[in-house]
């Protein structure tokens, strides 16, 4: 009968009924017995590679937030760099893109920190894409060093993207 190891369940091969003592069977279920504690206590990150993380609880969780450093005219940003993402505002930005948004029937968010340069009275002018309560588009803070908050959201592949403005910090 196959013994099994703590962690992960992993069933020990038996080899012409070897036991732990001999060392063929020992061999084989020492390799077992480290590969579960390696497996227990690891670190790296894992690529599901678009299958589903069901069921998951995650206790003190946090992304790292990236910088896009000074942007103004047509800003592209990447989503995959994360859904939180910030910079300061040296000039109207005249476009915004979002590459490689989650395809259409999957939920895509991030929120995009802008900040002010040391001038302010910087602009945002969005195309018919980006949605708006009302339609009222989106006015950010002008002083110099304010600071807004835009939560992005789609799920249609970017064809909509709702624009959720003005969670101002000023």
């Amino acid at each position: 009968m196959p013994n099994n190891t703590t962690n992960y369940s992993f069933n020990k091969p038996l080899v012409n009924n070897a036991t732990d003592a001999d060392l063929w069977g020992g061999y084989l279920n020492a390799n077992w017995d480290s590969t579960d504690s390696i497996l227990n206590t690891r670190t790296q990150d894992y690529d599901f590679a678009g299958y589903d993380l069901i069921d998951a609880e995650f206790i003190d969780s946090s992304e790292t937030a990236h910088s896009l450093g000074n942007i103004s005219g047509a800003v592209t940003i990447d989503y995959e760099d994360g859904h939180w993402q910030y910079a300061t505002v040296t000039g109207n930005i005249t476009s915004l893109t979002i590459n490689n948004l989650p395809p259409s029937g999957k939920g895509g968010w991030m929120t995009l920190e802008l900040v002010q340069d040391g001038t302010g009275g910087r602009t945002i002018a969005l195309s018919s894409t980006y949605r708006t309560v009302g339609g009222a588009g989106v006015t950010l803070s002008t002083a110099a060093s304010a600071i807004d908050k835009l939560r992005l959201e789609t799920r249609d592949g970017g064809t909509n993207i709702d624009v959720y403005p003005n969670l101002g910090l000023a």
